[in-house]
């Protein structure tokens, strides 16, 4: 498997929060994730448990594994601290 490219921060993208949204839709867009992947990634970026994604998206909690699972391979991570570590690797 191939890593994700790594995007260079430029230094005229804006305010501080712009910047880090920027990069992390650059990062995560690079990730390749699914319609419904990218919907479960949002909310585990939020802090939200697996429990709570799926009261919010309507999905088994055993769903939300797999689409998990297929998040933590694509973006070559093993955990959500790993997830969160690779969005903010500058």
């Amino acid at each position: 498997m191939n890593k994700p490219k790594v995007y260079p921060v430029p230094a005229d993208v804006g305010t501080p929060p712009d910047a880090i949204r920027e990069w992390a839709e650059k990062v995560i867009a690079s990730w390749n994730l699914s319609a419904k992947e990218r919907e479960v990634c949002d909310l585990v970026l939020k802090g939200l448990t697996t429990l709570e994604i799926a009261g919010v998206t309507g999905n088994t909690d055993k769903t939300l594994k797999l689409h998990i699972a297929r998040i933590f391979r694509k973006a070559h991570v093993t955990s959500r601290a790993e997830l969160f570590a690779e969005l903010l690797r500058l």
